[in-house]
């Protein structure tokens, strides 16, 4: 909220929780614990930070007198990821037997989602 936009914001986030996921494809047995560690805090760190702000950003762009409505429709979609992404993530497992594939693909769409909400900030 000091000096960047809240698509901006998102956008960042987005992106980190994109790398992050590709980041947990390096993770194997003999991996350093403490870098586990790293990886998972930057993951938890972006992963937990966007709600408020997405949120906010929703009921500040809907129509007037909207805004409950919106930032409700906007959460069933949301979180209907919630419901989908896991079944999508087993999938991938399924079909490759490796969950590299699985991260790498849902932190690709998760980055290019980011890469979108950036570019739009400034509008």
């Amino acid at each position: 909220d000091y000096g960047f936009s809240p698509r901006s914001v998102l956008g960042f986030l987005g992106i980190l929780m994109g790398i992050s996921a590709a980041a947990m494809c390096l993770v194997h047995p003999t991996f350093p614990i403490m870098l586990i560690y790293a990886f998972s805090f930057f993951f938890g760190a972006s992963a937990v930070g966007w709600n408020g702000v997405y949120i906010a950003e929703v009921a500040r762009i809907a129509p007037f007198g909207r805004a409950g409505a919106a930032t409700g429709a906007s959460l069933a979609m949301t979180y209907s990821g919630v419901v989908l992404l896991p079944t999508l993530f087993w999938l991938i497992h399924l079909v490759t037997e490796s969950y590299v594939w699985g991260f790498l693909f849902l932190g690709a769409f998760t980055v290019w989602r980011g890469l979108l909400f950036f570019n739009k900030a400034e509008q």
